[in-house]
């Protein structure tokens, strides 16, 4: 798989918020200690579900735009939502071919135990600005 097929990163947040971060503006990243289910969803599907322990996003200083809270009311930029919530609960990868991953975030209640994620933003050219890990 090449990083060209993807087309944007999408963080999920604990309160229904959906933050997308687009491919031209993601960097390198990990998911790793992974873990994978396999569940009856529905009568006639049976699918897989995957879960992870740590988590590296590196996004490019660019992505950083205003977005607005779940109501519409509160107006902040991405990066200061990201790194201020501690409350990513799952992130997806999508790809151009409208195929999905998604990675389920242990979250509990805002408590993070045995769960790394850390978010890396750069500038234009690839220096570090902020690194975070919650």
């Amino acid at each position: 798989m090449f990083a060209d097929n993807i087309k944007k990163i999408s963080l999920y947040l604990e309160n229904c918020e959906i933050i997308d971060i687009e491919r031209k503006h993601i960097g390198q990243f990990v998911i790793a200690k992974i873990e994978r289910e396999i569940l009856r969803m529905e009568r006639r599907y049976i699918g897989e579900r995957f879960s992870s322990k740590e988590i590296a996003l590196e996004f490019h200083a660019a992505a950083n735009k205003e977005c607005y809270d779940i109501y519409g009311i509160e107006k902040r930029n991405i990066f200061d939502r990201i790194l201020g919530g501690n409350d990513i609960a799952h992130v997806i990868i999508h790809y151009n071919d409208i195929e999905t991953s998604m990675f389920t975030v242990d979250y509990d209640e805002g408590e993070r135990t045995d769960f790394l994620i850390c978010v890396i933003l750069t500038n234009l050219q690839g220096l570090i600005s902020t690194a975070t890990c919650m």
